[in-house]
């Protein structure tokens, strides 16, 4: 967060009161805080009936991911905060747009909410990109994935990242799923 490298920010946030500057720029636009990753949805697809793709555009906490990690994302239902991991879709970096695409599950409280509700200028709380899983800087002569279900989804930021990058070596994509349709 911007807070914690600044110390005239910080001695500021102390003089705001117990919310600090975060709680009146919250006020203002809630992707004004510096303390907390938080994304807003600018634009949804929803291709099928059991998922949407959100693209979301970061606040300047966002530090950006490597391809096939995954994000922490939170929402509010009910008074209540809930996260559910999601791997970003997108191209790798702190780009202005990161894409996840949300599957609905049955009893699934965040996939449902955000395959039901999700709308334009909805704020979202994301979280540091995390996991071991991820296209390595140093990219490889030639690239075999393998993946299932909706673990496609990482694979799929690996194939962009590297499409875009103008990749030359060899690709090979092995992906199980449970039946034809998916």
């Amino acid at each position: 967060p911007l807070l914690s490298r600044r110390p005239t920010l910080r001695f500021l946030d102390a003089l705001a009161g117990p919310h600090g500057i975060d709680g009146f720029l919250e006020q203002v636009d809630p992707l004004l805080v510096t303390g907390e990753c938080r994304a807003e949805v600018v634009a949804l697809e929803r291709e099928a009936e059991e998922s949407v793709t959100l693209k979301l555009r970061p606040n300047r906490a966002w530090q950006g991911f490597q391809a096939g990690q995954f994000v922490n994302v939170a929402v509010e239902i009910d008074g209540v905060r809930h996260q559910r991991c999601y791997s970003p879709a997108c191209i790798e970096g702190r780009r202005s747009e990161l894409e996840i695409t949300v599957k609905r599950h049955p009893d699934g409280l965040v996939s449902n909410f955000l395959a039901e509700r999700a709308a334009l200028g909805t704020i979202l709380g994301i979280s540091p990109a995390e996991g071991d899983f991820r296209l390595p800087q140093a990219r490889p002569k030639a690239v075999l994935l393998i993946g299932g279900g909706s673990g496609i989804t990482p694979l799929m930021a690996i194939l962009r990242t590297l499409f875009s990058e103008g990749y030359g070596g060899p690709v090979a994509l092995l992906h199980y799923a449970p039946n034809p349709a998916r």
